[in-house]
């Protein structure tokens, strides 16, 4: 009679794996590959592309900055220009890096900026996903589509633009936190947040309203009174000696073209579509996408009218288009096909899905929704990110860059990306001689 083999002593039936265990196991493995993968190829993408040469605002905001800074005679004068207006902003957040990037190293690096400027977008999708995940219980397979959507290329533009990867990606990691601590009534975090916020984009004027109202609505009164004392002391800090850049449109007069305003609107919250040779015309496709995510954010706060981070979230969404367009709009309509404004409209996508999901769980027969929300956003991910002429054209944007300062180092001017060309070689040679930049030896 043959002896019958006994399982360790550590080990039960119960524990061993079942072939439902097995499955269980390599979806996750799938789930898990699947989100890991939007976050390789943008880090892969920045690695690859981003550059050591200044863009745009970056010559005045960071070297012209770094020279006035250094030439400054006292503590005075440097604590003026650390809070002195660029454009509408005051751009504390982004000079602190840019100083603390000079006293470690000796020089500055714009791919140091581009890289820690896109960590605060990183973050920011991290944040979300898994405060969704916390507040909503979603499954990994639900959030999916975070990354898909916040980390396509339609934003390149903030990528690889030093100052506007540091001012705006950090400023949206800022003020997702500022929600999420006004939704866990975090009064104290709320304070700390809403200036840092606001001297890192101009854009943080938005949270004045919602942490005041906020606090009001739930009856917080002590909150509402730390809060709004204290912000209104930082907002009235921001405006003192403010003034209107003199090539930008007055903001009322916006009120003029309603149509152009509420058109802009539109367009600026549907413009998702940065991608090269689109057989269709962006514009009305942008209007029509910014229709359509209006009426599922409705549709979402109607469904979850008691849920507050999806009431913040929208309203701060909305509040930072209207003041957009306000001040926006009278450059045009075509203005808000910017790419670097794309990721308000991801973000609004994003949350929607978020939405979606979440409603969802109440019903399991639209588990389709689920899978319908996972398969287009990884689709529009590939077209917008992977797709071989959006990869080409970022790679040409790239080569532009090294081809105008390469022939600046021969004395060629012409080829910068600045609108001065003057002002930038001026600016590029007084760098040079503080040893503030090193433009002379670029990689290819």
């Amino acid at each position: 009679m043959s002896e019958t083999k006994l399982p360790p002593a550590d080990e039960t039936v119960a524990q061993r794996p079942t072939g439902g265990t097995w499955v269980a196991t390599g979806k996750k493995a799938v789930v898990l590959f699947l989100l890991a993968v939007p976050f390789l190829a943008y880090v892969l993408c920045l690695q690859r592309l981003a550059v050591n040469i200044p863009f745009e605002d970056d010559y005045d905001a960071v070297l012209r900055f770094m020279l006035e800074f250094l030439r400054a005679g006292s503590w005075g004068e440097k604590l003026t220009l650390l809070f002195s207006q660029h454009n509408e902003h005051r751009l504390v957040f982004d000079r602190l890096i840019f100083l603390a990037s000079y006293y470690l190293f000796g020089e500055l690096n714009f791919v140091y900026f581009i890289a820690i400027g896109n960590l605060g977008w990183l973050l920011t999708v991290v944040l979300l996903i898994r405060y969704s995940r916390k507040r909503y219980g979603l499954s990994l397979a639900a959030i999916l589509p975070i990354p898909y959507l916040l980390l396509a290329f339609t934003h390149f533009e903030n990528m690889f633009f030093a100052m506007a990867s540091l001012s705006n990606y950090w400023f949206f990691l800022f003020s997702l936190t500022f929600i999420i601590c006004l939704v866990e009534e975090r009064p104290a975090a709320c304070c700390l947040l809403f200036p840092i916020a606001l001297f890192t984009s101009g854009g943080g004027v938005v949270l004045y309203p919602l942490g005041s109202l906020y606090f009001a609505a739930r009856k917080s009164w002590k909150s509402a009174a730390w809060f709004g004392s204290l912000s209104t002391l930082w907002v009235a800090c921001y405006f003192i000696g403010y003034h209107r850049p003199s090539w930008h449109p007055k903001p009322f007069e916006a009120f003029a073209s309603p149509g152009r305003m509420l058109h802009f609107m539109f367009d600026f919250l549907g413009n998702i579509w940065q991608v090269p040779n689109l057989p269709v015309s962006v514009e009305p496709l942008s209007f029509i996408t910014g229709i359509a995510l209006t009426l599922v954010a409705t549709y979402i706060l109607y469904a979850k009218r008691f849920d507050p981070f999806f009431w913040l979230i929208f309203a701060y969404i909305a509040i930072s288009v209207f003041t957009s367009s306000l001040a926006r709009s009278g450059f045009g309509i075509m203005y808000a096909l910017e790419s670097r404004y794309s990721i308000y409209p991801l973000f609004t996508t994003a949350c929607c899905v978020v939405g979606a999901a979440s409603l969802s769980l109440r019903n399991p027969s639209c588990k389709w929704l689920t899978m319908s929300a996972i398969v287009l956003s990884i689709l529009f991910w590939g077209v917008m990110s992977v797709e071989k002429s959006q990869l080409q054209d970022l790679w040409q944007q790239r080569q532009n860059r090294v081809v105008g300062m390469n022939a600046f180092t021969t004395g060629v001017i012409g080829g910068l990306f600045y609108s001065n060309q003057y002002q930038a070689a001026q600016i590029l040679l007084s760098s040079q001689r503080a040893h503030i930049y090193n433009y002379k030896y670029i990689a290819q």
